[in-house]
Parts: C-alpha cells; structure tokens; sequence
C-alpha cells in the first residue's frame, strides 16, 4: 500500500498538515488581534490637538490599542535643562586610597605552611584510624605530632587539637577524650633538651 508513497511526498504532506493546523489555530485565536492590525492602517481617529503633544512613540497603535494622553501645554516637562557651567559647583577629587596590606612575617607564614600540611597529613590518618585500635591511633598521631613541635604552644595548637579529635571521633570505632589528644601533643621543654 505505501509502495506508490516517496519519502518526499510523504514529507511535504506532513509539513503541509502541520502549517495548515498552525495557521487556522492562529487565525482562530488571534483573530481580533489580526484584524485590528490591518484596520488601524485604514483610520486614523485622533484628535489633532492632543496628536501635536505627543511623541511618536505613543502614537503607534499595534497590538495595544489606540491609547492617548490628552496632556496640556503648561503641563510638559521639558526633556533637557540647560545649566550655565558658573553655576556648577566643582569638588575636586580626594586621592584614592591605598589598600592595607597585612605584612605577614616569614614565621608566621612558615607557621601557616606547617599548619596546612599537618591538617593533610591528619586527613590522610583519618582513613588508616577506622581500621585501628586506640592505642595504634594514639601512636600514629604522637609520632606526625612530634613532626610539628613547633606548633605545640602555638595559637595554632587548640584548634589542630580539636580537628584530630574530630577526626578520630567520626573514623575511630573507639571513644576518645579531648585531653587524651592533648596528651599526644609534644612536651617542648622536653625536645628542646633532646636536641641540646
């Protein structure tokens, strides 16, 4: 049956069905829109008074309706105000300013840089805690603690604590004490006598 159809009849069949439906689904719903489109250009019905004080723009009728504005002359609002420059008065601008730059000292910096890769170095212990006892976890952590010394008394210090006891409270199948992670933190007065 559809042996005597060519793919390009059948194409142009189909897009004439589909242009023909959108056509008369437009002229149905849009109609009066359509139609006041082509009798605004048959009539003009404004007053020529109020046509002279209106601009262009508020002229044109489209597809909005014929609206105008009977506006009087004492009522026009001038587009541009001329100033005589006399009359201007001038500031003269301030210099900008120039931004703050916080100077960070060498061992504040080397500080912040041992701080960051100890905080690596305890998430990558966080994976081995899970798979340890407490007193493996206590060891692990005494030993990159010894590493950092110098953070022991540091402002640096609480918060390190705070995050390694985190870290082993979420991984660690065991119970831990905040002071107990204090604990493992190096005794300074002791390593600096080691290395005398």
């Amino acid at each position: 049956m559809f042996e005597f159809i060519s793919w390009q009849e059948f194409i142009s069949t189909i897009a004439l069905l589909i242009g023909g439906y959108y056509i008369i689904t437009m002229l149905l719903l849009y109609r009066s829109e359509i139609s006041n489109i082509f009798k605004q250009k048959k009539t003009k019905l404004t007053n020529p008074k109020v046509r002279e004080n209106q601009t262009d723009s508020n002229e044109s009728i489209e597809l909005m309706g014929s609206v105008r504005f009977a506006v009087s002359q004492s009522e026009n609002v001038p587009r541009e105000e001329k100033v005589e420059a006399e009359s201007l008065s001038v500031v003269a601008a301030r210099e900008p300013e120039e931004p703050m730059t916080v100077a960070v000292s060498e061992t504040e910096e080397m500080l912040l840089k041992s701080v960051s890769t100890l905080l690596e170095e305890i998430n990558t212990l966080k994976e081995v805690v899970g798979m340890g006892s407490k007193d493996e976890c206590a060891e692990l952590f005494r030993t990159l603690l010894s590493n950092y010394a110098d953070l022991s008394q540091s402002a640096h210090e609480p918060e390190i604590t705070a995050f390694i006891h985190n870290a082993c409270k979420t991984q660690g199948q065991f119970q831990i004490e905040r002071s107990e992670v204090k604990s493992w933190w190096p005794n300074v007065e002791a390593t600096a006598t080691n290395n005398q």
